[in-house]
């Protein structure tokens, strides 16, 4: 069975979702990236319950914020190892994050355009610098 879907492991993270199908609950079982997405998220959620005179909305935008995170992470962590995810995201990044479900800012946009003058064998100093760029970003 593939990985649950991101926005299922957040939503039963935060308690917005009471039941799963039978395969997705034993996949997360079994599973340790999809029981760690759920355990991190879980943490989360139990510090975001403090705010319970929040408003629903509040709460929810939090989730959707933290979801967004996640994905740029994850993109992050294979742009850089990637060579023609790379030329994607230089190409078009606009299309690239909107095909990961990530809305782009234009500092990630501008961040994004930059790689085409990185190389990881000519530039790697850049290239690092680069990556502390966009994680900070994501934080």
């Amino acid at each position: 069975m593939e990985h649950v879907d991101e926005e299922t492991l957040v939503a039963l993270s935060a308690g917005l979702l009471r039941t799963l199908e039978h395969d997705a609950a034993k996949h997360i079982d079994v599973c340790s990236r999809c029981h760690n997405v759920v355990e991190e998220h879980s943490k989360i959620a139990e510090t975001l319950s403090a705010w319970r005179e929040a408003p629903a909305e509040a709460f929810e935008a939090a989730i959707r914020a933290l979801v967004q995170r996640i994905r740029l992470r994850r993109l992050l962590g294979q742009l850089f190892t990637d060579p023609s995810l790379r030329r994607e995201a230089v190409q078009n990044p606009e299309e690239l994050l909107a095909a990961r479900g990530i809305t782009p800012s234009p500092q990630l946009l501008a961040a994004f355009r930059e790689l085409e003058a990185l190389s990881r064998e000519r530039f790697s100093g850049e290239l690092d610098e680069r990556v502390s760029k966009l994680l900070r970003l994501v934080d």
